[in-house]
């Protein structure tokens, strides 16, 4: 598979097998993983939509890219915005998610045609999640 050009997202995450839960639950297929020498998984790429979202562990990326250890809890200061298409997915993805995580947001219909709703992930990253059907 080849990887695509452009922006790819990498989170650093405490807990890297709670996080892809999180993420595979609103719909993300695991395409890549790395493990360390002793068989921890350290690494995960997924894909969704047709974007890739790359998490590691927070510990390994700061020594990864030598930025010493990360201090304290991460204050992510931005949301992700994952656009679903159509108002219909966006509903149905907010039906099921709403047993399993706390919304931060929403569901909120707008003015300028989009469903959309926020929830938080298990390192604090803000996620909203908009649907909008085509013009």
């Amino acid at each position: 598979m080849t990887a695509p050009l452009g922006f790819v997202v990498e989170l650093g995450v405490k807990d890297l097998p709670t996080a892809i839960q999180f993420y595979t639950d609103l719909g993300a297929q695991i395409i890549d993983q790395a493990f360390d020498a002793v068989g921890v998984l350290v690494w995960a790429e997924l894909e969704f939509l047709g974007s890739r979202l790359m998490l590691q562990r927070a510990d390994a990326l700061a020594a990864e890219l030598a930025l010493g250890q990360p201090e304290g809890e991460a204050k992510p200061s931005f949301a992700l915005v994952v656009r679903l298409g159509g108002i219909d997915l966006a509903q149905r993805l907010y039906e099921r998610l709403k047993a399993k995580y706390l919304i931060t947001f929403g569901p909120n219909q707008t003015d300028y045609g989009t469903y959309e709703f926020a929830i938080t992930d298990p390192d604090g990253y803000i996620v909203l999640l908009t649907g909008k059907n085509a013009t």
